[in-house]
């Protein structure tokens, strides 16, 4: 089990475009009021240059790569305040289960290709499901995930066959040590698919 949690959003590539690196004034006043409190709440994490900077470079597409953490939390601070809007139960609260156990366990459980690299996107690890910013927002933490809804539709096979294969406690299973997590996320990803959206996930923890 980790002190991580997990947030989900929609956020299609038009409204990713109209913020990162967009220099509106409108938008950048409406991440700083902070409704989500990303800002506020994790402030004192911050040295060398504050979140709302970040924020604000974000905005003016200033980011610059050595600051990979601040990138990372400015980010989901815009998404937080831009997303057009968010799936069902969007929210997973620490304690949430380790990703690292759930790659090896899909690993071990095999046919999961697609899944798999959404998990590791979302750890912070691979080249794929970024978000489509077109500069550096990836860091260790949070982890982001960006999956676009054509994605989400290819996934589908992948997910009710893990649903299936969770709800029948399949051997491989037994290792996720909170499945109904795992379901949560499946559900994200599937609503994601029936709305024809895309969905953003964002990880959060202590490292």
């Amino acid at each position: 089990m980790s002190e991580y949690s997990v947030e989900a959003y929609f956020l299609s590539r038009d409204t990713v475009k109209q913020t990162f690196g967009s220099k509106n004034q409108t938008v950048l006043k409406r991440v700083l009021e902070d409704e989500s409190r990303i800002i506020k709440n994790h402030k004192d994490r911050f040295s060398g240059k504050t979140l709302a900077e970040a924020v604000a470079d974000a905005i003016e597409g200033k980011i610059e790569d050595k600051y990979d953490f601040h990138n990372a939390f400015a980010a989901w601070a815009v998404i937080a305040a831009t997303a057009d809007g968010r799936p069902e139960n969007p929210s997973i609260g620490a304690p949430f289960m380790s990703l690292y156990d759930v790659c090896d366990a899909l690993e071990e459980g095999g046919s999961y290709k697609k899944l798999l690299k959404v998990f590791r996107a979302l750890n912070g690890e691979g080249t794929e499901y970024i978000l489509p910013t077109g500069t550096k927002t990836r860091a260790a933490m949070p982890g982001i995930a960006y999956v676009e809804s054509k994605d989400a539709e290819a996934l589908r096979k992948e997910i009710d066959r893990l649903k299936e294969e969770l709800e029948d406690d399949a051997d491989w299973t037994l290792d996720i040590e909170e499945p109904d997590e795992l379901m949560q996320i499946l559900d994200w990803l599937t609503e994601a698919a029936d709305k024809q959206l895309n969905i953003c996930l964002v990880l959060d923890g202590d490292l």
